[in-house]
């Protein structure tokens, strides 16, 4: 399936009341996983350069992903995606290393899901920080930021690899060390 991926990213300094408040006004929560996503490109990152992205993903469902750069990003992040399901993640890794994408990196996330207002809102913890998406048209997303008491925070349109090149410019993989507690478990 292809879509316009319409999004923008809150780093949440009090998740807690933020889930409180979504359930308050109505939201739907669809469920939560443990989500692995893996970046695939060349060490060159020649995908990269022209705008494109290729993941694979496991977690709620194993996917393949390419996504492709709509314009330039200002105030929401634009991107053409074509998603579709697949069997096996580790298969289709094997296939791609074997066809020359030999740059790739890896992303751990806990992934929380709910549905509100006729939007997508997700919400993830990485070893870094735990951020909302939320995903629709830009009048949809100005509209749950306002309803959830948000419309102060910062929108972040970088992508988790980005931020954490910031934040860890050392580390092109994203992944839980092995003595870290989960928080969104328990909220």
């Amino acid at each position: 399936m292809t879509a316009l991926e319409t999004e923008i990213k809150i780093e949440l300094s009090d998740p807690r009341s933020v889930i409180q408040k979504l359930r308050e006004n109505g939201a739907v929560f669809l469920g939560a996983a443990k989500e692995k996503t893996i970046r695939i490109d060349t060490k060159n990152c020649d995908l990269e350069e022209k705008g494109l992205f290729l993941r694979v993903r496991g977690g709620f469902s194993n996917t393949i992903t390419l996504k492709e750069k709509v314009g330039e990003d200002t105030t929401t992040r634009n991107r053409l995606e074509t998603e579709f399901e697949i069997e096996d993640i580790d298969n289709m890794i094997y296939i791609f290393k074997r066809i020359g994408f030999d740059f790739i990196r890896e992303l751990d996330k806990y992934r929380t899901m709910w549905s509100f207002q006729q939007v997508s809102i997700v919400i993830d913890e990485l070893p870094f920080g735990i951020y909302m998406e939320i995903e629709g048209n830009e009048d949809q997303i100005k509209a749950v930021k306002q309803e959830l008491d948000l419309m102060s925070e910062s929108s972040v349109i970088e992508t988790y690899w980005e931020i954490n090149e910031k934040k860890n410019p050392n580390n092109s993989s994203i992944i839980f060390p092995q003595d870290y507690n989960l928080k969104l478990i328990n909220m």
